[in-house]
């Protein structure tokens, strides 16, 4: 949702203005509701199923090994899928957002290509690349290591398909980038001021919020289901006394019943209409701030945030260096002292320090019109 919302939003001025566009997206769920009002097609992305056990992850050649760069035969299933999409679309730009095969596919067809990030996919060009880990020291040589396995899988299948070898990892991060996002909030620290554009505002669509009847504060939540502990916090949540509203996709049902048992907690079925909720929301909930703190600041909601992944664990440190009122939750701890805590906090809202990004301006650069 924190990135199709968005892009829709910046695709319909796309549309408006009377081009064709054509999503090709991992996860079609939602498409339908978003993407069928505005006349816009959309497509499955290729993809592989995960060989073996999930692998740590040091940095961004770690996590293309894991989706299917990690063999030449399965990079190569995942590149010709993305060449025959774009052959059969024959599109005049094509638009990335976390699709590294997608950019090399275009690549070997000479088609334009350009990338939209909220600032990690798309991290600064480095020999080697940035890590994702800054809690621990880093080891420059298996950096290194990692990245000439990922590109002597890339370029082997380059060689085959009869396009440009890569001459080194970074290369594939040095496509044009614009960045939905403001400068202070990059996950890699503030950088290249020019191309961040701000975050992305407008009506996201989804169901009118509704809150539980009753007295006491209100608490948004939006987590998906490979978060452990977070039912454990709403409970917790709703014994403080807030009234909470939650959007928990892949939640089981019985954990969905038990947290609508406080009669503080109503579980919306779909996702939420996010520019509907008010500014009385005290504190929003969510894994990562790339939709999160947009929406925060633009209610004034306090934020926690519950990553579950090293993206989000890097841009959730990003928001909290910036002194925006914010918790990062990684371990249980004592949640009423983190509620009292967290209310303590002053709450910010979009002003002078931050503006919204410019959507017809945004989608003319992305088009370069």
């Amino acid at each position: 949702m924190g990135h199709l919302v968005p892009l829709t939003l910046v695709a319909a001025e796309m549309v408006a203005c009377g081009n064709k566009v054509t999503f090709v997206i991992s996860d079609i769920q939602n498409a339908p509701q978003y993407l069928l009002p505005h006349g816009i097609e959309w497509m499955q992305a290729p993809h592989t199923r995960p060989n073996g056990p999930r692998p740590k992850l040091d940095n961004h050649a770690d996590i293309l090994r894991m989706v299917g760069y990690d063999t030449p035969q399965r990079f190569k299933a995942l590149l010709c899928a993305w060449r025959t999409t774009l052959g059969f679309l024959k599109p005049d730009r094509v638009i990335c957002e976390y699709a590294p095969t997608a950019q090399l596919a275009a690549r070997s067809l000479n088609m334009p290509c350009v990338c939209i990030d909220n600032g990690f996919s798309m991290p600064p060009v480095s020999d080697p690349m940035p890590p994702l880990r800054l809690d621990q020291p880093i080891d420059i040589d298996a950096l290194r290591a990692s990245e000439a396995k990922a590109l002597s899988v890339i370029n082997e299948v380059m060689d085959e398909v009869g396009a440009n070898r890569l001459p080194r990892f970074s290369s594939l991060y040095e496509d044009e980038v614009w960045y939905r996002n403001w400068t202070e909030f990059n996950h890699f620290g503030p950088h290249s001021p020019e191309r961040h554009l701000g975050q992305i505002f407008g009506d996201t669509g989804g169901a009118e919020p509704i809150w539980p009847s009753g007295q006491g504060k209100k608490m948004f939540a939006y987590v998906k289901s490979d978060h452990s502990f977070a039912p454990e916090i709403l409970q917790a949540a709703a014994a403080y006394g807030f009234r909470i509203l939650a959007y928990l996709p892949g939640r089981k049902t019985s954990v969905i019943k038990e947290l609508v048992s406080t009669g503080k907690i109503v579980v919306s079925p779909s996702p939420i209409r996010l520019s509907a909720l008010r500014d009385d929301v005290e504190i929003g909930i969510w894994q990562s701030p790339t939709g999160g703190v947009g929406h925060s600041l633009e209610k004034g909601m306090r934020m926690l945030f519950l990553p579950s992944q090293a993206e989000q664990g890097l841009a959730c440190k990003a928001v909290e260096r910036s002194g925006v009122p914010t918790k990062i939750v990684l371990s249980r701890e004592n949640w009423p002292a983190l509620f009292d805590s967290l209310l303590a906090m002053p709450r910010m809202m979009i002003g002078d320090r931050w503006h919204p990004a410019d959507i017809p301006h945004m989608a003319t650069l992305l088009l370069a019109q």
